[in-house]
């Protein structure tokens, strides 16, 4: 037999936080699953933490077997996003990591807010939410300020002198977009080029009759938030940072793996990624 995990991430737990699902309606479900799925079946809701800290698992993992050997991983940051949170951990010279789980909100206040106000102000809106709700605690943690270094030396939160941040799900995709996917940028690089992505949708969108416009749904508008978004991680990154881009990694046997927390999680399991 073999054991079934169901895990559930940023979506339920925002429905858990704003009365929208309750925890009696979750025990329902887990004892439904536990009767359907006599086997071994169980279910869990990961916090942000140990979300980011099981994707960028996974990163690592792959990392250390395609574009960077770096025995343990060290070194090997993560960012990654959903439609509800952005995960971002960064490693440390004391050898643990800073791991942020941040309510970047993409789909209520980025994707809806440009379906409802139009592009150009809904960006505008997205951006603000951001810069005010995200960022500074980004900042904090981080203890950066906009495109500084992440820590001073000797300070609590001081990272490797050069951190390969690996950006993946969402962001992997804009990555591709912009095009770097699969590919060790600089981060002022990265920045350029996901800042031309996000130009030429911006002037796509001006372009597009206002009746074609109407009619848009959360595909045609989810590059200009998802963009956005990125750019603005990026930016607070230290400017010595690279940025690899990917949705999955091509391993040397020849398959394809999608770091994911998933993988994370089957790798903290079985200890497979341990030397």
């Amino acid at each position: 037999s073999v054991p079934v995990l169901i895990g559930a991430t940023a979506g339920v737990r925002d429905a858990l936080a704003n009365g929208s699902l309750s925890m009696e309606e979750v025990e329902s479900f887990r004892e439904l699953l536990t009767r359907e799925l006599e086997q071994g079946a169980s279910f869990e809701i990961l916090s942000g933490e140990e979300e980011a800290t099981l994707e960028a698992r996974s990163c690592r993992f792959c990392a250390k077997r395609t574009f960077l050997a770096r025995g343990d991983g060290g070194g090997v940051g993560m960012l990654s996003s959903g439609g509800m949170s952005s995960q971002v951990v960064v490693p440390t010279t004391r050898g643990r990591d800073a791991v942020l789980s941040l309510e970047t909100r993409l789909k209520s206040e980025g994707n809806r807010r440009m379906l409802e106000d139009g592009v150009e102000a809904g960006l505008a809106s997205y951006g603000a939410y951001l810069d005010r709700e995200v960022l500074p605690k980004l900042a904090s943690t981080l203890a950066i300020e906009g495109a500084d270094r992440v820590g001073d030396s000797g300070a609590e939160g001081d990272a490797p002198t050069s951190i390969t941040f690996v950006a993946i799900e969402i962001l992997g995709g804009i990555g591709e977009k912009a095009g770097f996917g699969q590919t060790l940028v600089a981060v002022g690089e990265a920045r350029e080029l996901v800042g031309v992505l996000l130009a030429d949708f911006e002037a796509r969108a001006s372009q597009s009759p206002l009746a074609e416009r109407d009619g848009w749904t959360w595909r045609d508008v989810v590059t200009g938030a998802a963009s956005l978004q990125f750019l603005r991680l990026l930016e607070a990154l230290p400017e010595d940072s690279l940025v690899y881009a990917t949705r999955s990694f091509n391993m040397p046997q020849g398959h394809e793996i999608k770091p994911s927390w998933v993988l994370g999680k089957y790798l903290e399991l079985t200890q497979s990624d341990l030397p």
